[in-house]
């Protein structure tokens, strides 16, 4: 009888373990099922806008598309941007095929405060795109200011809720190769939760060092 209620504690304290172990386990099943599916919906994003940059870049002027984004929050991933990436070192490329003079990439980015942007390789795709690409900004665009065509990271200065972070932010790679053969256009957001998207077909002209123009419009939706 004794030795029965000196067990009995011990019973417990095992049994009170397997159970947090077991809603521990359950728990971070159910997190990555919802990361990963949340992981798929901006890719699926990512593919319609391919897309519709695909179908723009093989119109003629003036040629749209409308397309509606969200910049979802995944688990540890806050998507906070887009960038399209031009990768002319093959060796960036190797996610796409026909790859063997550079690459086109369409890459949403992550934020957070301690490591800056970060892309989601889970959730990026090529587009097949020729090389001789260029993407303008549109004026008179609710957020043309939060587009960049010559940085890899989102001009923090333009985005709100930034303000207080570190300069230093703004001058990071943003997880991106720099130099000659890499160029990007990137789209950050602003303080919404849903924005408008307008890809037009711009008209490019025998001067120009780039034969197709893209003009990106984001706006509130």
């Amino acid at each position: 009888m004794r030795k029965s209620q000196e067990s009995a504690p011990i019973e417990l304290v095992i049994a009170v373990i397997i159970m947090v172990m077991s809603i521990t386990l359950a728990f971070t099943v159910w997190s990555s099922i919802q990361t990963s599916q949340c992981l798929n919906q901006i890719q699926s994003e990512m593919l319609t806008l391919e897309n519709s940059v695909v179908d723009v870049s093989l119109g003629s002027p003036p040629t749209q598309r409308v397309m509606y984004l969200s910049f979802p929050t995944c688990g540890s991933y806050n998507v906070q941007a887009i960038r399209f990436s031009h990768y002319g070192n093959p060796a960036y490329c190797g996610q796409c095929p026909l790859s063997n003079t550079g690459c086109w990439v369409i890459e949403p980015l992550s934020f957070n405060p301690k490591t800056g942007f970060l892309k989601i390789p889970e959730a990026s795709v090529c587009v097949n795109l020729p090389s001789a690409v260029t993407f303008i900004v549109q004026s008179g665009c609710d957020y043309s200011s939060l587009i960049n065509n010559t940085s890899p990271c989102p001009p923090l200065q333009s985005m709100p809720g930034y303000s207080n972070l570190l300069t230093s932010f703004t001058t990071q790679n943003c997880g991106a190769p720099t130099g000659r053969d890499f160029s990007y256009a990137t789209i950050g957001k602003g303080n919404l939760s849903q924005y408008k998207l307008i890809i037009s077909k711009g008209y490019a002209t025998a001067s120009t060092e780039n034969s197709v123009e893209i003009n990106l419009c984001l706006t509130g939706k």
